[in-house]
């Protein structure tokens, strides 16, 4: 057991971590702030060369020792690569993350460059691998080293609703089909077969572990919020008027953001509609918004209706958020119904937002 007189000395490793980016390197960087406050861990982070000056700024550099392994030898070349195959920011991300697996065997290969004398002293009790996230891409240093090796929270891997095979294609995901491919990437059997633990964000995720894994296994669903960044209330209040939903995701076909619009234009207490954005697929949406209201109009001709869709309003680390004004009752009626309804449907069980209770 560890103590504060005798901190677990860990080599926590996120290649992704940044507390000035959003996605991923937030994810990375909010776990490791997270370890770093605990008194009975010692941390040593591994993370990539571009993240040195955010992290450097960050008070995080006082509680942490930070090591940089350079790979852009290799990622630099990927990247671009993966661009061009990608068909756009945003799109492809299939194929960003195929690239980004061959990147990262070279990070961890330079990370054992600088630390293996370390591993081989007895420097560090634990290794602690907390992104990348998905549970494609190997650790060669578990194979490299008798320190025991941990990864997670894994996540990600959820597989593309064959009823949408449109959105597949306009997200350009062309490389969806040979996705099992990964399990012959290097490194990849010789990682589960050494892992000491395996942390699993979702159960779909724990499920792609492969048999050959017999360490211990977690399952830590990582939906949820940081207290410290969104204060919560200290219970439910039920609103006296408007109704407001927020949505936290980007605004992008596969998020299904879509599917709640169309649920929202069955009510008949919905009054006003508010949606601000700053990513992606504003002209699908605003079809939608726009034959929404024109049913609003029908059915509400005498009552004044308000509308605003503006994009680029919202750049609050990648939230978008929608706002709407329905009674309390209409509210809770109208989208239950349909969260009950639509969840036989097989893209409905895979949109986590499809999936989150109403009241």
């Amino acid at each position: 057991m560890s103590s504060p007189d005798k901190p677990l000395r860990v080599l926590l490793i996120a290649e992704a971590c940044n507390p000035e980016w959003t996605s991923v390197p937030l994810v990375g960087y909010n776990l490791v702030r997270a370890l770093a406050d605990r008194a009975d861990l010692k941390i040593t982070l591994a993370t990539h060369p571009r993240n040195r000056a955010a992290l450097e700024r960050d008070s995080l550099a006082s509680r942490v020792e930070f090591l940089y392994p350079d790979n852009e030898y290799v990622a630099a070349r990927l990247y671009r690569l993966a661009q061009l195959f990608r068909g756009g920011t945003g799109k492809g991300w299939t194929t960003n993350t195929a690239f980004e697996s061959i990147s990262y065997l070279f990070f961890e290969k330079e990370l054992y460059r600088l630390v293996s004398k370390r591993l081989q002293a007895g420097e560090f009790d634990l290794i602690h691998r907390v992104t990348p996230v998905t549970p494609t891409v190997g650790s060669p240093i578990a194979s490299w080293t008798r320190v025991p090796v941990v990864l997670g929270p894994l996540n990600g891997g959820l597989p593309w609703p064959p009823e949408y095979p449109q959105l597949r294609k306009q997200e350009n995901e062309f490389l969806v089909p040979l996705r099992k491919l990964y399990k012959l990437m290097p490194y990849y059997g010789a990682t589960y077969r050494h892992l000491k633990a395996c942390i699993s964000g979702s159960q779909h995720t724990a499920s792609e572990i492969p048999p050959s894994f017999h360490g211990k296994r977690f399952l830590l669903p990582e939906n949820g919020v940081d207290p410290a960044t969104f204060p919560l209330a200290g219970g439910w209040q039920p609103p006296s008027g408007k109704f407001r939903f927020v949505t936290v995701g980007r605004l992008v076909p596969y998020k299904g953001l879509w599917l709640t619009l169309l649920a929202m234009q069955e009510s008949e207490l919905l009054r006003a509609f508010k949606l601000l954005s700053d990513f992606g697929c504003e002209t699908q949406l605003v079809e939608i918004v726009g034959d929404y209201l024109d049913r609003l109009r029908e059915r509400n001709a005498s009552k004044p209706l308000r509308h605003t869709f503006a994009s680029n309003l919202a750049p609050i680390d990648g939230l978008d958020v929608v706002e709407s004004e329905l009674g309390h009752q209409g509210g809770r009626e109208i989208l239950n119904r349909h969260y009950r309804t639509d969840v036989r449907k097989p893209v409905a069980k895979k949109f986590w937002a499809l999936r989150a209770p109403i009241c």
